[in-house]
């Protein structure tokens, strides 16, 4: 991106992910050939520091969640709820191994995924990275976006007592609440939908209608 020197975005796309001999930019193409589907992005969730011993990659936890998904027959809810608890796990380990090092505490752990069985999918995410779907030419955001109270707030256009009651009545997360893992509502899924998951390495920088331009053209 324009912002970090070093990517710290990795994806999971149905069992592929970044190793480290791999380069940043990778296609990958995968066969209708399954029931359960696992898509996922996310950034500074994997850390590696032979120093200190901690190799951390939410890619491969991702992997070992995938793989036993795929062993038993157990519905869609749950297996939402378990990569959730896996999700909020990685968050919390990263976050105490943040506290040791203080240039680590400044960055946010994020993670946007999209589970689909059958024709029944629900969107997972952690911090400020998102899913979007593209339908009928529409395109709709599918995660919550917690950074438009933040930005509110700190602009003093809103007061935190009123950035509760839009947490509350609208589901929009506050600050406080960044780092809780959030799931949307079961959808269904149509032919022809289009799905992007994204950091703010995206969004940050490219305008949401540049976006929904590009995902519309050929």
């Amino acid at each position: 991106g324009l912002v970090k020197a070093v990517n710290e975005d990795n994806f999971y796309i149905n069992g592929r992910f970044i190793y480290e001999y791999e380069t940043d930019n990778i296609q990958v193409s995968i066969e209708n050939n399954a029931e359960f589907y696992v898509f996922a992005v996310s950034d500074s969730m994997d850390v590696s520091d032979a120093e200190r011993g901690i190799f951390i990659s939410i890619a491969q936890e991702l992997k070992k969640y995938h793989e036993k998904a795929l062993k038993n027959d157990e519905d869609l809810i749950g297996k939402v709820q378990k990569l959730g608890e896996c999700i909020q796990e990685m968050s919390n380990l990263l976050t105490s191994v943040s506290i040791n090092k203080p240039e680590d505490a400044s960055k946010k752990a994020s993670f946007a995924g999209l589970l689909i069985q059958g024709n029944k999918a629900y969107v997972v995410n952690l911090g400020n990275s998102k899913a979007y779907v593209l339908r009928d030419g529409n395109m709709k955001q599918l995660t919550v976006d917690w950074e438009k109270t933040e930005r509110l707030l700190k602009l003093g256009i809103i007061t935190h007592e009123q950035a509760k009651i839009l947490s509350s009545r609208f589901g929009i997360p506050t600050e406080d609440s960044v780092n809780e893992i959030r799931k949307s509502d079961e959808f269904l899924i149509k032919e022809g939908d289009i799905f992007l998951l994204c950091t703010d390495g995206l969004t940050d920088t490219v305008e949401t209608e540049a976006i929904h331009e590009i995902l519309l053209s050929d």
